[in-house]
């Protein structure tokens, strides 16, 4: 009976998904979770209050969230813990957040991470000081679980875990907790209590620093340290925090590593790596030691390189946020086994967070990337022009963009498109819903003409033939199935209305239209104009 009871529900999805594939385009029954996320973990201990956070998550249609714990904000004395934090002027209550995130089908990673006042290591042995704080770690974690365990799936140990102890006036216990070993040590607890709360919880080790200034604590030899120590087993994610620089996230930078077999220093050949060449080195050292997933725990660029770059072109700091994250975005996920990315919020400042086009770039891709499978990379380097085919449930997602040129357009010839329908998106339009683009026709070719500039386009491919496209939708939903997380990605909020306001206006002296309205446009009215170029 039972056997007969799930043939009636399997036959009748597949009818179901059947209808909605040939009456309704690519169907929107089983969306997956996107592997975009944000950390605003710097924002939370900003809030005005709870209000003020949830509403900022539900604008930015976030479906993946990553905040922090911070250890003394919660155990103020040694055994007493309190689950509120009061940042600004009224309290926030960790536990009703965490409750409403989880209740709307958000997925939060916490992270423990942070120092108790109450420790303090004066005229205490090397030893003594590692088993003190251990001790009052294993305490902290335990309490953390224990209080948000049944809503939280994920958990990162640790930030920026290989810089050295921020510890005032103690150098000596700072140095001993900044060292691997102690690390390890701190892992192998954490991870011992989260799998006895519940063996199925992801423990990401990190954040990682990917640039230290310093080879001897980059992320080659922090890992093969963990390694020697016996905790890869421990983990399961790598999280690197990328640390970008002054150029766009195609640019190369000069960077130092440490080589595991010699044991040495090496630096970059002339020219240097960019940031997915960085990551790529990670994961050589991943695979000597058994392969793990990696994760961008924190992507994001400084306000300077922000001004130097939007300078030089003529536009607006945020611009340049929202391309350069969104190409970055892009350029690494699916690749060096890279599963999911976390966007740097910031602590709510115009200057260090995203802004109204970051912030519909990042809701765009969250949305587009909706059951994400794998990703394809076409880019003509050579000639400056980037291509990244994201195959997600039912379609094809093809992002381009040039890595230079500003805003200054180009003609791109799409190719090796034929049997798909295309409609086409500036990455911030307002919507990406389907029949909200711009229909690009395919010519007997199997190519399509079109203007690119440094600001990313979505051309979404959906196949013509009805057999492929169900075949794509069916595949995504089985991936999307099969994931462990409690509950599923909450539905996409498209609408995100902000205004430029007084800031755009004093940028744009005496000009008839504004320049956010002018950038907003801008790219759908190119891609009209790009039709006129199809050959």
């Amino acid at each position: 009976m039972k056997k007969i009871f799930h043939f009636i529900i399997l036959a009748g999805l597949i009818l179901t998904l059947g209808y909605a594939v040939i009456h309704f385009g690519t169907p929107n029954l089983v969306s997956g979770n996107s592997p975009l996320g944000m950390d605003m973990s710097a924002m939370l201990l900003h809030a005005q209050d709870s209000d003020q956070f949830v509403d900022a998550v539900e604008a930015l249609g976030v479906s993946s969230l990553k905040i922090s714990i911070p250890w003394q904000e919660v155990e103020l004395s040694a055994g007493l813990f309190t689950w509120s934090i009061t940042p600004q002027t009224s309290q926030i209550d960790l536990d009703a957040l965490i409750s409403k995130l989880d209740q709307q089908g958000i997925a939060v990673t916490i992270v423990l991470e942070g120092f108790p006042s109450y420790l303090q290591y004066e005229n205490l042995s090397e030893e003594s000081v590692v088993s003190t704080y251990l001790e009052s770690w294993q305490r902290y974690v335990q309490a953390v679980v224990a209080q948000f365990g049944d809503k939280v799936d994920t958990w990162q140990i640790g930030s920026a875990v290989n810089l050295p102890f921020e510890l005032q006036g103690q150098p000596i216990a700072a140095a001993v907790l900044a060292s691997p070993s102690t690390y390890a040590e701190r892992l192998k607890i954490a991870a011992a209590v989260i799998k006895a709360a519940n063996s199925a919880d992801v423990v990401v080790v990190g954040g990682i620093v990917s640039d230290t200034g310093n080879c001897l604590n980059q992320p080659s030899a922090f890992l093969q340290s963990l390694n020697t120590l016996d905790v890869w087993d421990d983990f399961d994610v790598i999280g690197i925090d990328l640390s970008t620089y002054a150029s766009a996230p195609e640019g190369k930078t000069m960077y130092q590593t440490y080589d595991i077999v010699s044991g040495a220093c090496l630096t970059s050949a002339e020219g240097g790596f960019n940031l997915a060449e960085i990551i790529a080195l990670v994961d050589g050292v991943n695979s000597q030691y058994g392969q793990k997933p990696v994760w961008i725990t924190g992507l994001n660029w400084s306000q300077s390189a922000l001004n130097a770059a939007a300078s030089e072109r003529g536009t607006l700091e945020d611009v340049v946020r929202a391309d350069y994250l969104s190409r970055a975005t892009l350029m690494l996920l699916g690749s060096h086994h890279v599963e999911k990315i976390f966007w740097q919020y910031g602590d709510g400042s115009s200057s260090d967070s995203p802004g109204v086009f970051a912030r519909q770039d990042f809701s765009n891709l969250t949305q587009a990337l909706k059951g994400f499978r794998s990703s394809a990379n076409s880019s003509d380097v050579l000639n400056g022009y980037y291509q990244y085919r994201l195959t997600t449930s039912g379609l094809v997602n093809i992002f381009v963009w040039r890595g230079y040129g500003g805003d200054s357009f180009q003609p791109y010839t799409l190719q090796n498109i034929s049997g798909y329908q295309l409609e086409a998106f500036s990455l911030d339009a307002d919507s990406i819903k389907n029949g909200q683009g711009i229909d690009l026709p395919v010519s007997e070719n199997g190519d399509v003409r079109f203007m690119l500039s440094e600001r990313p386009v979505l051309v979404k491919a959906t196949p013509t033939d009805i057999k492929e496209r169900f075949a794509l939708y069916t595949q995504g939903m089985a991936a999307s199935m099969g994931n462990s997380l409690k509950k599923s990605a909450s539905g996409f909020l498209d609408e995100q209305k902000d205004k430029a306001g007084q800031q755009v206006e004093d940028w744009v002296d005496e000009q008839k239209d504004s320049l956010f309205e002018a950038l907003k446009q801008s790219l759908m009215d190119w891609l009209k104009e790009a039709i006129h170029f199809n050959s």
